[in-house]
C-alpha cells in the first residue's frame, strides 16, 4: 500500500542478528531497518549538532548508494553513513 510519503531510501533489514528472550535471532522488517536509520542520523548530529532535521534527512537522501534491485521499489537508493558524513 504505497502512498504519496513513501521511504526514500532503503537500510538493512533483512536476516539481521537481533536480541530475544533468552539469546538472538535472524529477524527481518521495518522492525530491522528504522534502527540503523536511526543511528546514521544519531552519527550524524553527533559529528554535526547544529544540523537541522531537515539537514539530516537531506544528508541521508543525497548520499545514498545507487537504487538497488528489490523487491519493494527498486529506485530506492541504500543507506551509506560514510558518504552522508563525507558530503556535509
Amino acid at each position: 500500500n504505497y502512498s504519496f510519503r513513501r521511504p526514500l531510501l532503503t537500510a538493512p533489514g533483512v536476516e539481521i542478528v537481533s536480541t530475544i528472550p533468552g539469546g538472538y535471532a535472524y529477524l527481518s522488517g521495518t522492525s530491522m531497518a528504522a534502527p540503523h536509520v536511526t543511528g546514521a542520523a544519531a552519527v550524524i548530529l553527533s559529528r554535526h549538532p547544529g544540523l537541522s532535521p531537515e539537514g539530516v534527512i537531506r544528508a541521508l537522501q543525497r548520499s545514498a548508494d545507487a537504487p538497488v534491485a528489490g523487491p519493494v521499489n527498486p529506485s530506492l537508493g541504500r543507506l551509506n553513513l560514510s558518504a552522508a558524513l563525507r558530503a556535509i
